[in-house]
């Protein structure tokens, strides 16, 4: 596992939200040198605050200070060691650096105005009637009928003759009311910038051009799950829809008197989705069903059903299952996030960004999209410092893990013997509750095969090492019917344990291993050796090894602190 897997998603939450443009600070003065390089107030107190928010007991200034101080002098240390220039530590800190750069690569107030606006959009819905017409037409000919509209034109009639959408042209062009993150942004947009009554200017959206008429406004209602049994009309000539609704008919003298709403579903409905689902529908809010059907589903509470209701499609009975209100706000975030990177919006303050970045670097105008953007990712420290602390913590975060892997953490597996020699010179400082057996335990399928095993590897004691008994036996009697293990437990510890050394009742068998024998083991009152207080000794060593490494790094390196410049830092 590489640092980078550790702190990317941390550091990336920090960094998605900031969306920044170039910022820069009328003061940052040096609060310390160390190792001969200067550290900021904005750098010591974005960490400050950060460890701050982090830590269950707080630190005082000071305190922290003085931490700081050896997390710098680590870093100093690693470089010192030329860690930062080894090839696996520029590729992970580019792919990094280039990965979180992304969100800063754009006009951050235009980003957040674009979010901020559509995210107020889900506390409404707005009715809306619309006139679509080609994306191809020639715009004289839109301008004239939304010249003659505002004139006075009828709003309905025009798109009865001239609307290209032909479910709501039937309708005079009326729509419903919509919710937010249902329609092309530029429609929604416009739909809710506009008051009722009035007419938006037209725009363009995938689907075509649109003229937008707001007829009226309310607080969002929310969303609704319901089942529903269809009779289909469409198609269907006067006899057809005649006898259809005669079937719907007796369907819901059906349902008043008792009958099981999903089964007449599955059996009766027109809906071929509703077939296998009992007529459920999944969950939907303002403008995603046709307006008769809307109107008709949230009128219900839930456990309740409609009369028959008649839509375009044709014939329906609709029973409430259940209701909830507007989406969470984090879900509404995510939404209008995912939307606006899917349908261009974020790519708008992209290039906002990327215009002004070209007007201050004239020399780069004619250079390629990868290029322009490795440039300003060069620069991104120099134009946003929120960007400089996050991309300078994390630097120092692979520094600190390779270093101090290297000189502490690894020290214990690398290095068994100076652990032991640890453990030898602080041995008064270990001891066990109670007695323990150290020892091994055969475990095989049947006794014949334990008392084999144990006669075996008795006769070889001697000629084999103890970390290898296990190999031994495996290449043996193969590793399927017996194995080894190393065991340090007192009483209480371990059944069987208890059982084959302290005559506690045998256990029973809850794997194949059905048969056990102690092997060259013995009951010890105190620790031995580093390998029985392993966890414990390991952590004291690494202690004492840091300490160690602490005061040689302030030994070689210089340390300045401008405690008057430390006064500036914000308090917690």
């Amino acid at each position: 596992m590489t640092i980078r897997s550790i702190l990317l998603p941390l550091l990336a939450l920090v960094a998605l939200p900031a969306l920044c443009a170039s910022r820069k600070s009328t003061s940052d003065p040096t609060v310390m040198t160390i190792a001969g390089k200067p550290v900021s107030l904005s750098e010591f107190e974005y960490l400050y605050h950060k460890n701050a928010s982090q830590q269950v007991e707080q630190k005082s200034l000071d305190e922290y200070v003085e931490m700081f101080v050896n997390y710098k002098l680590k870093v100093a240390d690693a470089e010192a060691a030329g860690i930062d220039t080894t090839a696996a530590f520029v590729k992970e800190f580019t792919t990094y650096r280039d990965e979180i750069a992304a969100p800063y690569l754009m006009d951050r107030d235009m980003a957040d105005s674009l979010r901020r606006a559509a995210i107020s959009h889900y506390a409404v819905n707005v009715d809306v009637s619309h006139i679509m017409l080609p994306l191809d037409a020639p715009a004289a000919y839109v301008d004239s009928i939304y010249r003659a509209l505002m004139a006075g034109a009828d709003f309905a009639d025009a798109a009865r003759s001239l609307s290209v959408d032909r479910l709501s042209s039937q309708s005079g062009g009326h729509i419903g009311f919509i919710a937010a993150g249902r329609y092309p942004y530029p429609f929604e947009d416009a739909a809710f910038a506009t008051e009722p009554g009035a007419i938006a200017p037209p725009v363009a959206s995938h689907a075509g051009i649109h003229i937008i008429k707001v007829n009226s406004r309310r607080p969002d209602i929310g969303q609704i799950k319901v089942r529903h049994i269809l009779k289909l009309t469409q198609g269907a000539d006067s006899s057809g829809i005649a006898s259809r609704r005669a079937a719907i008919d007796s369907i819901a003298r059906l349902l008043a008197a008792g009958a099981d709403f999903a089964s007449i579903a599955k059996a009766e409905t027109d809906d071929p989705s509703g077939r296998a689902k009992g007529g459920a529908l999944p969950w939907f809010g303002a403008g995603m069903m046709v307006p008769q059907f809307e109107a008709a589903a949230f009128s219900l509470a839930p456990g309740e059903m409609s009369a028959v209701v008649e839509t375009p499609y044709g014939f329906h009975i609709i029973l409430c299952d259940d209701r909830r209100p507007s989406l969470p706000d984090d879900e509404i975030a995510s939404q209008v996030d995912a939307a606006m990177e899917a349908d261009g919006r974020t790519d708008m303050a992209r290039r906002r960004f990327m215009d002004r970045f070209i007007a201050s670097h004239p020399d780069l105008a004619d250079a390629s999209p990868d290029r322009l953007a490795a440039a300003a990712t060069e620069l991104l420290p120099s134009l946003s410092p929120d960007f400089r602390n996050l991309i300078s913590e994390y630097r120092d975060g692979m520094l600190l893990y390779e270093i101090s892997n290297r000189m502490v953490w690894g020290r214990a597996a690398d290095d068994p013997s100076g652990l032991n020699d640890f453990f030898e010179a602080n041995r008064d400082r270990y001891s066990f509750d109670s007695p323990k057996f150290k020892g091994y335990i055969i475990q095989a399928t049947s006794d014949s095969l334990a008392s084999a095993a144990h006669q075996w590897l008795e006769a070889r004691a001697d000629s084999i090492l103890p970390a290898n008994y296990g190999r031994a036996l495996r290449e043996q009697f193969g590793g399927r019917d017996v194995r080894i293990d190393r065991v340090l437990a007192a009483k209480g510890d371990n059944k069987l344990i208890d059982h084959l050394i302290w005559d506690a009742p045998k256990p029973g068998p809850d794997t194949k291993w059905t048969a056990f024998l102690p092997f060259g083991g013995r009951v010890i009152d105190r620790p031995e050796e580093a390998a029985d207080v392993r966890a414990a000794a390991t952590a004291d060593w690494q202690q004492q090894l840091d300490r160690q490494w602490i005061a040689s790094l302030r030994s070689r390196y210089d340390v300045k602190i401008n405690r008057k410049a430390l006064r500036s830092v914000a308090p917690l």
